[in-house]
């Protein structure tokens, strides 16, 4: 089985490779993943909403020490991560076309 590779390509910048399919980094690391790839508005902003909303829901429920905020605050934390990881690197293709790269090409990867 191969995965897609997408090539962007700007004349200043050099070539990025994004890779289609689950992002693994973007599961792990959330909105630090968008900073580091540069994705400042709307993904970063987002995803520092999106944090500051758990936080904040983890926060009520260990001081009112409620098992039902708890499961929402997992359910959040859990939902986020997984909806990053899917659509993380369709994220990011679109990060680099708005900032002027153009898609130079598509090349299969090499299974592992």
């Amino acid at each position: 089985m191969t995965a897609e590779t997408q090539i962007f390509f700007h004349p200043h910048q050099g070539e990025v490779a994004v890779k289609n399919g689950f992002s693994w980094p973007a599961l792990a690391w959330g909105s630090l993943w968008a900073v580091a790839k540069r994705m400042w508005f709307p993904y970063v902003v987002a995803l520092l909403a999106l944090d500051g909303l758990i936080w904040f829901v983890t926060g009520a429920a260990t001081e009112r020490q409620s098992p039902v905020l708890a499961v929402v605050a997992l359910a959040l934390n859990v939902g986020s991560a997984v909806v990053r990881g899917r659509h993380g690197n369709r994220w990011l293709a679109a990060s680099l076309r708005s900032r002027g790269y153009a898609l130079r090409g598509v090349r299969p990867r090499p299974a592992r």
